[in-house]
Formats: structure tokens, sequence, C-alpha cells
């Protein structure tokens, strides 16, 4: 998310720091314990493994002499350990080829297939396919149907899937019907104050955030938290969760006080429940630093985001995507009070942690190289800054569509430093580009 910040007089590119919504975690499957992620009220047992869709249908899975089944579960545990370290390569392969021994007629309705494609299609979201996961989600949710009824429990668990990457694909109106499918499910199955409604609860609250429907999107949070705290087996992180989303949604009306009250309230929240140096506390911490970072109160920010930092090194290791997204975030908060000579070690060491990591995402390198650019324009370092931002545009039109607004502020960015290198027939193309693409965009 951009927001508001100091730039220097000549150079003025946009750098953006993402704001990490915590939220609950459909696809729990990203999630494993001892990774920091989202959480939320379905969760995961203690060994790591997912509850529910997975645990179910394995007990209901037809023909369990199948050779080829008891492979394709074989397959299964080893992807889900590789997630566990952060393999999602390892782990798509391995899905993969569960999922082709389950493809033969005689397996391909099988209950069982569900526990491959759910995994599967967390991995096709997680690297930007929606498309590809809504798919997978599809093939889940004709399976369950066919064998449990329209109404079964893990068939709303599955609508859940759905509507989250039908969100994540702006089909928001789809996306909250989706949703209020599986929240009737539950509330028939369950009764509309059981705990695992609030699942469903806060998905349908971040939509209609997005649709701009605020109050609607306060009063869901809201009946959310009162279920979630009443719950006698409330998980401090599910409630910290449901704040956080409060906090986004006062955040997005620019209520950054409310904002900053409310993440104040849910990283009490973890600290009381989880201790103040749980792994756990520091996605919060870094939404926190974002809030205060738009108040101005840098000194603040700087605090919560060099914990962050602190706790991602000593959870994950100095090499990992989450330590390097905490650097990115110190630096970004250096760069909006033109602390460039901060930054710039701190990005540096952030691009080749992504550039090295073996679940690479392309487009975070291309943030890394946007910012690194901004700070090495900044200075002066214009051939430097041009090499930054064309290997951040190439790995951008790589992986956007055309019209992506991310692609125009690159554009503009590495047009000011073309000009000023004296290229100013490709800067005059990069510029109108730019301004081509801004202008199919949905004016605010």
């Amino acid at each position: 998310m951009s927001s508001e910040k100091s730039k220097p007089r000549r150079f003025r590119p946009t750098y953006l720091i993402p704001l990490v919504v915590v939220g609950f975690a459909l696809f729990v499957y990203l999630s494993p314990a001892g990774k920091r992620g989202e959480s939320g009220p379905s969760g995961q047992s203690g060994t790591g493994q997912p509850n529910g869709v997975v645990a179910a249908v394995e007990k209901s899975a037809c023909n369990e002499d199948s050779a080829s089944l008891q492979q394709a579960s074989v397959l299964n545990r080893e992807g889900m350990s590789l997630l566990k370290k952060g393999l999602n390569a390892e782990a798509e392969s391995a899905f993969s080829q569960a999922l082709a021994l389950q493809d033969a007629p005689a397996l391909k309705e099988c209950p069982a297939v569900v526990s491959t494609l759910i995994p599967l299609a967390a991995l096709q979201r997680e690297k930007g396919d929606p498309e590809q996961a809504e798919v997978l989600l599809q093939r889940a949710l004709a399976v369950l149907e066919k064998a449990h009824g329209p109404e079964h429990i893990e068939v709303a668990k599955v609508l859940e899937h759905i509507g989250t990457t039908l969100k994540d694909r702006g089909a928001l109106i789809e996306a909250a019907e989706t949703i209020n499918r599986a929240l009737r499910i539950r509330n028939k199955v369950q009764g509309g104050s059981h705990p695992d409604t609030t699942q469903s609860l806060n998905t349908l609250g971040v939509i209609k955030r997005k649709l701009a429907a605020y109050s609607e999107s306060e009063a869901l949070f809201m009946m959310a938290l009162e279920i979630t705290k009443k719950s006698p087996e409330s998980d401090p992180r599910a409630v910290a969760g449901i704040m956080e989303n409060l906090a986004v949604l006062y955040r997005t009306q620019g209520l950054l006080e409310n904002a900053g009250l409310m993440m104040s309230q849910a990283l009490q929240v973890l600290e009381k429940g989880l201790g103040v140096d749980h792994p756990d506390n520091a996605v919060i911490m870094h939404n926190l630093a974002t809030i205060r970072m738009a108040q101005g109160a840098y000194e603040k920010a700087e605090a919560l985001f060099s914990r962050s930092l602190q706790l991602a090194e000593t959870t994950f290791g100095a090499e990992h995507q989450e330590v390097a997204s905490s650097l990115n975030s110190l630096a970004g908060l250096y760069l909006a009070q033109r602390r460039y000579f901060d930054a710039y070690p701190l990005l540096v060491r952030a691009l080749s942690i992504r550039e090295k990591s073996q679940s690479n995402a392309p487009l975070s390198v291309a943030e890394t190289l946007n910012n690194l650019g901004y700070v090495q324009a900044a200075v002066g370092d214009l051939t430097e800054a041009d090499t930054s931002y064309g290997r951040a545009m190439a790995i951008a039109e790589a992986h956007l569509p055309a019209n992506h607004p991310h692609l125009a502020r690159l554009l503009n960015n590495h047009a000011q430093v073309v000009r000023v290198l004296g290229r100013t027939e490709e800067a005059a193309m990069m510029k109108k580009r730019s301004e081509e693409i801004m202008s199919t965009l949905p004016q605010s």
C-alpha cells in the first residue's frame, strides 16, 4: 500500500511499503506452525497439519487400498513438510505428482483428491495466479458436493477458499455471494454464534471494506470479534486478527488515531497471550509501524520496524524472505525521512536475500529494485538507478497485466532518471505510456 511520503526535490518516484493484513488464513496450508503468517479460528493443530478439509476428507477417502491413493497420500505429506520449510516450488511439485496419480478416471471424484487440490490451489494463489487456484478449488467443491451434498460443512470450508480467491482477483461481488453461501451453511449446521462462523464473517468484512461498504464491514468484524471473545477456546491470534482487520478498516477511512489504537490493542492481546518475543507478534508490529509512519511518528515507527526485524531474524535466520520484507519496510521508513544512506545497505541486503531465495517471488524482487533505484537516484547515482529501474521494469512487465498501476509508477520513476541522463525521447515515451495506463484506472 502506498502512502504519502517526503520526496527529494528532483526525483519523485513512488516507493511502496506493503501493509500486511493478518486476518484469518483460509489457506492454512501456507502458514504451517513455526512460520510467520496469517492465522484464524480454524487455525492448525499442534503438529502443524491443517485442520478441517484435509483431515475430514482423508477419513472418507474412497478405495483406500488403491496403490495410487497411497502414493498420493505420501506425496501430500511430503508436500506439507516442504511447505513448513518454505520450499514452495518443491512442495508444488510433490502436490502436482499426487494430483497426477489421482487423475485416473476411477479416482477423479474420490474425496481424497481434495487433500491435494486445496494446498495446490493455495500455492497457485501465493504465486499470484488466482485463476488457476479457482479452477482447482471448483474441482474440490464439485467433489465434496457430490460426496456430501451442497450443505455440508466441508463444502462451506471450500467455499471460503473460493471466496478468498475471487477477492484476490477483484471479483468482489461474486466473492461476497460465495462467502455468504458459506456463512449460510455454517449458520444452518453450526449455529450463528459458532466460533467457526467468524472465518466467514471476517472474510466478508474484508470484502465489504474493499467495496467501500465501511459500516457493513465494521459490523461484520465486530460480530466476529464478539463471538471469538466469548469462545471458551478463544485463541489470542484469532482475537488479534479481527482487531487488526478493524484497524485496517479505520486506516482505509483515514481514521489513523482509531487505527493506531486498535492495532496497539491487537499487539497487546498477542503479547499477553503469546509472550512479548513470540514470532507471531512481528506482523502486527509491522502494521502498527506503518500507521505510526503515516502519522509522522517516525521514532515509534522505527522502534516497531526494528523489533519486527529482530524477531524475523531470530525466528527464521538472517537469509529468510521474512527478513527481506522487514528490511524493505525499515528502508522505506528511512526513505520517508530522506535518510538515503541508512536505507541503502538495507535494500542491498533485502535484494540479495530475495534473489537467492528458493521460493523467489519475482515481484518482491522488483519492489526492492524500485526502492533501490529511488535511493540511487536521490543520491545522484543515475547510471545505477537506470539499471535498477530497468531490471524492475523487466520483471514487472513479465508478471503484471499491461495496464497495472505499478507499471505506470515504475515507468514514471524510470522516465525521470532517463530524462536527466539525456535520453529525452526515451523518457518521453515512458512518460506517455505511464499516463496512458493511469488514464485507464478508476478515478478515486
